[in-house]
């Protein structure tokens, strides 16, 4: 993890409302840190997933991922989260990556054979 990366961490454990609100513009009522689904053998998981409960009731889980740089497979690695925590949950999934540095190659949207996902 880099320098970035645990800053990041740290800041948004503490003020993640804030967060929320300024980097997704979601207007939230409550949040809080959910726990990983545990049924894979993956040991990756997703920096924060967060239950969020906007002013009109539905929750829904925010997975935002901090990335002190872009890498290819990210969008891969989102989407095995975004399944997990769907299955897991029940609820809704709004998956983001909040990326810290600058770069021209980052995409928001991955295709491959039959598979559209967007985050």
């Amino acid at each position: 993890m880099g320098s970035y990366d645990a800053a990041v961490k740290v800041i948004l454990s503490h003020c993640r409302q804030a967060a929320l609100e300024y980097f997704l513009g979601l207007e939230v009522v409550e949040s809080e840190i959910v726990e990983l689904p545990q049924e894979t053998a993956s040991l990756r998981r997703s920096d924060f997933p967060i239950r969020v409960r906007p002013p009109e009731g539905r929750l829904f889980i925010v997975l935002l991922e901090v990335q002190s740089r872009w890498e290819p497979e990210l969008p891969l690695r989102l989407l095995e989260y975004d399944a997990r925590y769907r299955l897991k949950t029940g609820l809704s999934v709004l998956p983001a990556i909040l990326l810290l540095t600058p770069i021209g190659a980052v995409v928001e949207r991955f295709e491959d054979e039959g598979l559209s996902y967007a985050f």
